[in-house]
């Protein structure tokens, strides 16, 4: 919104979150390590995630790359609305925001910007971990029974429950993580779980919405990017009966590698989400020096 960073930078960036994000219900799946019986499904659950936004960049990335084609469609998406230069004004008009800053600044007065940015993660962590045991405790413990029956009898109520609960939560990493343990304990199949992921998946492109509001044509355009990477994976592997399979089979082998060979796990986490990425930035960075070279000489 405030234009530090391009569309054509930006939309990359989410598609990299994208990913990111679902580290949390793979980590939830090396739980079960010690449990010989579960841990297979475990893993298989916990990376179905990765496995569908890894595979939905694979093939939106390249078509971005080359002809912007998210960035187009959420540029006409976002025409459609109304900017103005008093936008940012009308949020600040409610009392919430006008306290907000208040008392932000007050604490920065007091403990300086980087103490208030530390105690601000901790925050962070405390309540997404408050609200997982919550919502753990709802559903997995004296309702599971009920919330199984009710959540996951078919694609649609799985992706439906996915995208609702998520969409209330606002956390994508919370609602995947609870199935985890539902496919580890053969409570719910892979199939189910890996629709109620993609579900969730879709929900979560309600915060980036919901942020973007009374901000800039920028921030929108950003917005419903993130909403259009996450609607096609959606549409080809749940819509398209031959690619439904794929995340599902993906996930399925990597659960029965990790079985096996219980350190390709932590190897997995390892490079997908540590060496891949950091790769990717030294390939840029040295790409950039390389060009500013050339344009010096």
């Amino acid at each position: 919104a405030a234009g530090s960073i391009p569309m054509e930078n930006g939309i990359p960036a989410v598609m990299g979150a994208n990913i990111g994000t679902t580290l949390t219900s793979t980590i939830v799946s090396l739980s079960y390590v010690t449990k010989t019986a579960e841990f297979k499904k475990a893993v298989s659950a916990g990376t179905c995630h990765d496995i569908f936004n890894v595979l939905t960049c694979i093939v939106l990335l390249p078509l971005e790359l080359k002809y912007g084609i998210l960035s187009s469609f959420s540029h006409q998406i976002a025409s459609l609305f109304e900017f103005s230069n008093e936008a940012n004004a009308v949020s600040e008009k409610f009392i919430i925001y006008q306290w907000m800053d208040v008392i932000g600044q007050t604490l920065v007065s007091w403990f300086g910007g980087y103490a208030l940015l530390i105690g601000s993660i901790l925050l962070l962590f405390g309540t997404v971990k408050a609200i997982s045991n919550i919502s753990y405790n709802q559903l997995i413990g004296t309702t599971r029974s009920r919330f199984e029956a009710i959540a996951f009898q078919n694609t649609f109520r799985a992706f439906g429950w996915g995208f609702l609960t998520t969409s209330i939560i606002q956390s994508s990493s919370i609602t995947t993580s609870l199935i985890v343990p539902l496919v580890a304990t053969g409570k719910v199949s892979i199939k189910r779980a890996f629709q109620f992921v993609v579900g969730a998946n879709l929900g979560t492109t309600i915060t980036a919405i919901l942020a973007a509001l009374f901000k800039s044509e920028a921030a929108m355009s950003l917005a419903f990017a993130h909403f259009l990477f996450n609607l096609t994976g959606t549409i080809l592997f749940i819509g398209i009966p031959i690619l439904r399979q794929l995340p599902i089979y993906l996930s399925d082998k990597l659960g029965s590698v990790a079985l096996r060979y219980k350190l390709s796990a932590f190897a997995y986490i390892l490079v997908l989400f540590f060496v891949l990425p950091f790769t990717l930035i030294y390939i840029s960075k040295s790409d950039s020096e390389e060009k500013t070279t050339q344009q010096t000489t």
